[in-house]
Formats: structure tokens, C-alpha cells, sequence
């Protein structure tokens, strides 16, 4: 099976997965800031409420759409277009800043384990038989797991 993160589309459907809620965002001839989301720009996907450094975000938002009005200002001004609009997807994508995942407020269990693994000098397959060796089924490992979080308490 494929998980795809981010942006997916079928016909006029899209989707979009938060890669901090792992939230899932569907409709049809629909964008990201209709569902609320933003885009950094190093691709992650994410919910516009958890921004970092919201009084900066919102006056680098209110740059974006001032340097965004006059770009259109210098385009023809008989085309239909609703002047207020204004996108902040793929085309205008925030600065990495305000990205929690960029700036590691928000780090990812695959992140978590890669660090591990190069932490430890470990790799995958390696910690894979490991756990296989040492417990029978995944019940056993998360009943030790559960077992040293309540001694550590």
C-alpha cells in the first residue's frame, strides 16, 4: 500500500494529509488554505493554527498578499478574478521560520527512530531481528515497554 504525504489528487477531488495531526483533508476543487493549511517551503504540509511566531507570521502573511496585489495590478484588470484572493499554496509557500516541523517543534516518529538508529550507530534490520528475538508477539514488547514507563514513574 502507498501513503502518500501531502498534496494527492484524483480528478477534481484533492487531498491533503497535516503532517503534524496526520489529519486527513479531502473536497473537490479545493485548495490547501480551504482546509485551513499551509505549506513551507520545504514541502511540509500542515494546519495554519500551528504556525510558530504567529505576530510575525501574520505580518509576513499581510506582505505576501500586498506584494501578491501588485503583481496583479500590473496584469489585466478585465479578467474575472476576485481581487481579495489570494493563494498561499504551492505558489506562495510560508517561510520555513514559521514551519514546526523545519524548525523541530514538531519532530516525526520516523524522524525519532533514523535519529536513534545513527545515535546508537544501529540499523534497521538489525534492531528488527533484535525485537524479534527477544519477544514472541507485539503484546510481550509493549507489555516491557509499558512495564519500564511505570518503574521510570
Amino acid at each position: 500500500m502507498k501513503i502518500r504525504q501531502g498534496f494527492v489528487s484524483n480528478s477534481s477531488s484533492s487531498s491533503f494529509i497535516c503532517q503534524i495531526t496526520n489529519e486527513i483533508f479531502t473536497g473537490y476543487d479545493c485548495g490547501l488554505e480551504e482546509h485551513g493549511l499551509v505549506q513551507c517551503k520545504k514541502g511540509h504540509i500542515f494546519q495554519e493554527s500551528l504556525v510558530l511566531n504567529e505576530k510575525e507570521y501574520e505580518k509576513y502573511k499581510d506582505e505576501l498578499y500586498e506584494n501578491n496585489n501588485k503583481d496583479d495590478e500590473d496584469e489585466d484588470e478585465d479578467e474575472d478574478e476576485d481581487e481579495d484572493y489570494f493563494c498561499y499554496e504551492t505558489n506562495n509557500p510560508i517561510d520555513t521560520c514559521f514551519c514546526p516541523i523545519c524548525s523541530l517543534t514538531h519532530i516525526s516518529d520516523s524522524t525519532i527512530l533514523n535519529y536513534v538508529l545513527f545515535k546508537h550507530n544501529l540499523d534497521k534490520e538489525s534492531l528488527i531481528k533484535e525485537i524479534q528475538i527477544d519477544y514472541k508477539t507485539l503484546d510481550d514488547l509493549y507489555t516491557v515497554i509499558a512495564e519500564e514507563e511505570t518503574e521510570e514513574d
